[in-house]
């Protein structure tokens, strides 16, 4: 099991609300939102596909595995305190949707 495990936490007007409720540091709730309409984030803002933590832990999410990948390699590379992209082990799992269908989740997580 990774640092996070990301599922549905709540339903929100047009979509719901996933994260890992705690970060593996105990710390954080991070949270990302998942809208129906717009599962590859044409109409939202993509850093809501994001849910970046206080330990530097993160996971993305997309409607293909694919893109998540590609955005959790770009966050991973703006981390300035760490080493870049090299200091994360990645991990893909897929969640299900309560409307059907699911979403691919890309963890960034941290060496102990």
């Amino acid at each position: 099991m990774g640092a996070m495990n990301v599922r549905v936490l709540r339903d929100i007007t047009g979509g719901v609300e996933v994260g890992s409720e705690p970060c593996a540091c105990g710390s954080c709730r991070p949270t990302a939102t998942i809208y129906r309409d717009d599962p590859t984030y044409q109409h939202h803002d993509p850093k809501l596909a994001e849910g970046p933590c206080c330990c530097g832990r993160f996971f993305v999410v997309a409607h293909e595995a694919s893109a998540a990948a590609e955005h959790a390699r770009a966050m991973a590379a703006e981390c300035t305190d760490l080493s870049g992209p090299e200091a994360y082990r990645f991990e893909r799992h897929r969640v299900a949707l309560p409307w059907g269908g699911h979403f691919a989740v890309v963890v960034g997580d941290l060496p102990s």
